[in-house]
């Protein structure tokens, strides 16, 4: 009997109405119990029933400072009930810890998910918490049974720096929706240029913004959309406001369902300074837009424009997917559907 004890940070689970919990609730199909711990702050004690195998528990932690501890003692009481047959985590820092603690002490199977690209120099230099984080990644990396990663670039940055076998890792790209809407949105201008992201420090929506000022410039009758939710919303929103540009960009906010943008779209956008695999570049490249990317996650496997973070550069790649549009595309397992996604972890959770 398969058993699956799940180490997230990922607090949209803790709503079942959300799209994450939904996702969680289908990976029921493919064990015979899945127990997910997800750590948050504050609020009361809950354990959900997402289906009939698949439960959610809260950790409600003093402060995420306290995740691994708190994600401990909820998680040190799962695995003494159901007795596990694998701990998966989301990735190689504070769940990842949680997990190393719990399959030493346990015995049990150990698997680390790696969701982006914890080689990139950027990613050190994003924060003081992301140095400390690649610390706890060179203790439990090497302690795994395997490791689940969404590229063949993240595998091979981590079998380089951390010395792993490359049988122990196998690439399990994003699940993604081959059959999109059809709708289209209705965008205000005449060439749209589209920018999926979240409004954090690592996605560098500020080179959108300084780029589309110089593109501006050359008379090109554009403007920027901008999906996604943030904490950076109101200082990204006062950035455009001060570039004198905040007639030319629409801020539509988080959105359950992007294709319509997709398709309302001339340009995609992806300035991230770090990214895995970068979802938004396989749904682009699904309906063949042109995109426009710095080096990250798959931008070159689909054919991407790739830029540097010089927003010279990039308002002048903007300039030419405009002016010469260039396809993007998708290769052969480059993407995976749903049932696909489902069946290789069925056989890699048994």
């Amino acid at each position: 009997m398969s058993k699956v004890l799940m180490i997230s940070t990922d607090r949209e689970i803790l709503n079942p109405a959300s799209v994450v919990a939904k996702r969680m609730a289908t990976y029921g199909e493919v064990t015979d119990e899945l127990h997910i711990v997800v750590c948050n702050v504050g609020g009361k004690s809950q354990v959900i029933e997402l289906t009939d195998n698949v439960w959610v528990y809260s950790t409600n932690a003093v402060s995420r400072w306290f995740y691994p501890f708190g994600a401990y003692r909820v998680a040190q009481k799962i695995v003494k009930q159901i007795k596990p047959t694998l701990i998966t985590c989301q990735d190689p820092f504070e769940t990842g810890l949680v997990g190393k603690w719990l399959a030493q002490k346990y015995n049990i199977s150990l698997e680390i998910q790696i969701h982006t690209d914890i080689t990139s120099p950027y990613f050190a230099k994003y924060s003081l918490l992301n140095q400390l984080r690649l610390l706890i990644a060179k203790s439990v990396l090497p302690q795994v049974t395997q490791i689940r990663v969404v590229s063949q670039k993240i595998k091979e940055g981590i079998i380089k720096k951390y010395n792993l076998k490359s049988d122990l890792i196998y690439i399990l790209p994003i699940a993604v929706n081959l059959n999109p809407s059809e709708e289209i949105w209705i965008s205000p201008f005449k060439q749209t240029i589209l920018v999926v992201a979240r409004l954090e420090a690592e996605k560098n929506v500020s080179l959108a913004l300084e780029s589309l000022k110089l593109l501006l410039k050359t008379e090109v009758d554009a403007g920027l959309v901008v999906v996604g939710a943030g904490r950076l919303e109101h200082e990204l929103k006062n950035e455009a406001r001060q570039l004198g540009i905040e007639d030319r960009v629409v801020w539509a906010g988080y959105q359950a369902d992007v294709w319509p943008f997709y398709r309302a779209a001339k340009v995609l956008l992806h300035p991230a300074f770090y990214e895995g695999y970068g979802l938004v570049l396989a749904e682009a490249a699904l309906l063949g837009l042109p995109i426009v990317s710095t080096d990250v996650g798959v931008a070159r496997e689909v054919g991407a424009t790739i830029i540097s973070s010089e927003s010279e550069i990039v308002a002048q790649a903007l300039l030419e997917a405009l002016k010469s549009p260039k396809a993007s595309y998708l290769q052969s397992g480059l993407v995976v559907a749903l049932d696909g996604y489902l069946a290789t972890l069925k056989t890699k959770w048994r």
